[in-house]
């Protein structure tokens, strides 16, 4: 595309050095109506070849002009700084001359370039850099068209002569023919005229297509504003129903507590009885009764304290992620033999992994978000590998999946709230992040390339040796 803008300048200069040939005076019969204007004495047919000789020198000089401004946008663009700027007025004051030097030594065909044309290339030049901001390659041209229109009549203005104004031969055929017919007022009425109404369009129409931009950029921010704040609500109302659900399941929970301290004082007391101290086989019974209640309290005071954590040896928490994930995949409600599963995700798991200070509940939790994120990335067929390791300072889980991937804008949104894909609410992996980093204090990071799938690396700082548990 940038090459193609960049020719688009020097085409429009060859064809404008070209059109001499293809457009000659004689096809729009202005020296005959000059000639007739004198016979007849008739003026109107001396406005009418001047009408002409504006219309064809228009059509001569749009492809130069044009073709010299987009030629400087081309050179602008490897330019830096103030380079930039300079270079959008003083590129058209050397490639117009040059253009117009060929179709003089090519046809033969004068084209004066003196201090008017130089004036008439910086107000062209200005009103083209107005029109940049239209954005549009036609709108400008027509914009340069009208004004180019205008200037043109300032070469049949008789009064503007000695100023240097229409030195060409035609021009010079119809002024001297206006002073023959004594019409020269008309002529100056008419040509400053002309001048007056065609500039005065060019520059409204540059204003409005500058006016129409900015409006335009305002209404595509507001509404990228109201989109922001739309989505900012549907979090908050996102965030208000889990908080609701959060509460009721706590409140459930809560009440759990009651029969389970009547389950454990019961253990405790058939424990102390004769036949059960007596009985290897029972006490062994009651002391499963006694763990089953103490890991259902540390679950309680997990799910009642988010804040709550404990010392977790690292194989715990990937046997309780692998028997979450299990659950999923194979649901104990609505699951049929058509059912299509997923391809299993593969788990490499080292011998020797460090404990880790973390709330069980949110933290596998959050590393199934992780885990679903990745299989529904994967697809149904696609390859999800988790690859557990550790050493004495960290727990390092890493998540790689096949998928489709993303692109760097994508993968730096990937956390956002509400930010998602189809199929996904987009809250996944934010709460992934807010559990990991805001409350267990370790490190989330994802990596992602378009085509080859992404990497989430969960990094849990290892607890010291000693380290009590508490929470």
């Amino acid at each position: 595309m940038t090459s193609r803008r960049g020719l688009a300048g020097p085409a429009l200069l060859a064809a404008g050095v070209a059109l001499p040939a293809l457009l000659p005076h004689q096809a729009f019969g202005i020296l005959p109506l000059v000639r007739e204007a004198i016979e007849l004495l008739d003026s109107g047919r001396l406005l009418l070849a001047a009408g002409a000789l504006v219309v064809l020198n228009t059509v001569r000089a749009v492809p130069i002009y044009l073709g010299a401004f987009l030629t400087a946008e081309a050179v602008k663009t490897s330019a830096h700084g103030q380079a930039r700027r300079w270079l959008s007025w003083l590129a058209p004051l050397a490639v117009i001359p040059t253009a117009y030097v060929l179709v003089q030594w090519i046809h033969g065909v004068h084209y004066d370039f003196g201090g008017p044309a130089i004036a008439g290339v910086l107000a062209a030049a200005l009103v083209h850099h107005m029109a940049e901001a239209t954005h549009g390659r036609f709108m400008r041209g027509a914009i340069l068209t009208v004004f180019l229109l205008g200037l043109q009549w300032l070469d049949v203005v008789p009064a503007l002569t000695r100023h240097g104004f229409g030195n060409g031969e035609l021009s010079i055929e119809i002024k001297l023919a206006a002073g023959f017919l004594q019409s020269e007022r008309l002529f100056n009425l008419w040509g400053l005229a002309g001048f007056d109404v065609f500039t005065a369009i060019a520059v409204l129409m540059a204003k409005f297509m500058v006016d129409y931009r900015k409006h335009l950029a305002v209404i595509v921010a507001r509404q990228q504003e109201e989109l922001q704040v739309a989505r900012a609500e549907a979090r908050a109302r996102e965030e208000a129903e889990r908080n609701r659900a959060l509460v009721e399941v706590q409140a459930l929970v809560h009440d759990l507590k009651t029969p389970l301290a009547t389950v454990s004082g019961l253990a405790s007391l058939l424990g102390l009885s004769l036949p059960v101290a007596s009985d290897r086989r029972l006490r062994a019974h009651v002391s499963r009764v006694e763990r089953a209640v103490a890991t259902m309290s540390q679950m309680i005071a997990e799910i009642l304290s988010p804040q709550a954590a404990r010392r977790v040896d690292g194989h715990e928490l990937i046997r309780y992620l692998r028997a979450q994930l299990s659950a999923v995949d194979n649901p104990a409600v609505g699951a049929t033999p058509s059912t299509r599963q997923p391809r299993p995700t593969v788990f490499l798991v080292t011998d020797r992994l460090p404990a880790v200070r973390v709330n069980l509940l949110r933290a596998s939790r959050a590393l199934l978000n992780v885990l679903t994120n990745a299989r529904r990335a994967a697809g149904p067929e696609g390859r999800v590998r988790v690859q557990v390791a550790g050493t004495s300072r960290e727990l390092r889980i890493r998540v790689r999946d096949w998928g489709p991937g993303m692109d760097a804008e994508t993968a730096r949104r990937a956390f956002e709230a509400g930010f998602g894909r189809s199929g996904s609410s987009g809250m996944g992996l934010t709460f992934a992040r807010q559990v990991v980093e805001g409350e267990l204090g370790g490190r989330m990071t994802l990596r992602s390339l378009e085509g080859r799938g992404t990497l989430v690396v969960v990094r849990f700082p290892a607890c010291r040796e000693g380290e009590a548990d508490g929470g």
